[in-house]
């Protein structure tokens, strides 16, 4: 599939992603062009800066939904933006300052997270989310589980963003933590055993933040800590 430039941002890629999952025979899926960081917002007819430009909070989502992975782009990168030549459509930097732009490096964050914890046998969970879809899209939630019930991914997308979770979904005993993918660190979070029906606040200042759920019996690492878990 390709979410593309064109449709504005929060392309509801992660319905695509559920169509595909559903198809037989099941096979991987992911998004091969989402928006590329820095590329102008809704290009056509006429390619017009002031229509803004996707920044690093518009490459998630569709790995929660069920792909396989995701692809990364920059708009200056694949023209080799420079002084040497021409630049194409308004791209607003060099390919080489673009190699160090905050996507491309949340890129092996988004990785690293992934494979801290059992790849294989994971599912979406939208038993997680009560509230169901949000009408705003640049609003809405992701979870995603493991088939075992051992841990669970939560997406925020916008920060202080308050939702509630359904937590029976994870075995207990559970420990919480958010992980930040803008720094790829995580912090432990305070998670009351004592009931199932939650509602977390995303950390203030931390748009894209996961709440990280795990059944504290399987010792899972920090998330992001990456010890050769694929099984």
């Amino acid at each position: 599939m390709q979410s593309g430039h064109g449709s504005g941002h929060d392309v509801p890629v992660w319905e695509w992603v559920r169509r595909d999952v559903a198809l037989l025979p099941p096979k991987p899926t992911l998004d091969l062009e989402p928006n590329y960081e820095d590329h102008l917002v809704n290009p056509w007819p006429q390619w017009n800066p002031t229509n803004g430009f996707f920044r690093d909070d518009d490459v998630r989502r569709a790995v929660f939904a069920g792909a396989c992975g995701t692809t990364y782009g920059h708009h200056a990168v694949w023209q080799f933006a420079s002084v040497r030549g021409p630049v194409i459509n308004h791209a607003d930097m060099g390919w080489r300052l673009a190699m160090q732009r905050p996507a491309a490096r949340q890129m092996s964050y988004l990785r690293q997270l992934m494979l801290s914890r059992p790849f294989f046998g994971r599912v979406e969970a939208p038993e997680m989310l009560p509230a169901g879809s949000s009408d705003d899209p640049s609003r809405q939630a992701i979870a995603t589980r493991s088939e075992d019930r051992s841990y669970a991914f939560i997406f925020f997308p916008q920060a202080r963003q308050r939702i509630e979770i359904d937590f029976a979904a994870v075995r207990g005993p559970r420990r919480a933590w958010w992980f930040d993918p803008q720094a790829g660190m995580a912090e432990k979070t305070a998670l009351p055993n004592t009931k199932t029906l939650i509602l977390m606040t995303a950390p203030n200042g931390v748009a894209d933040a996961v709440l990280v759920v795990d059944c504290v019996d399987r010792n899972f690492p920090s998330p992001g800590l990456l010890q050769g878990r694929m099984s």
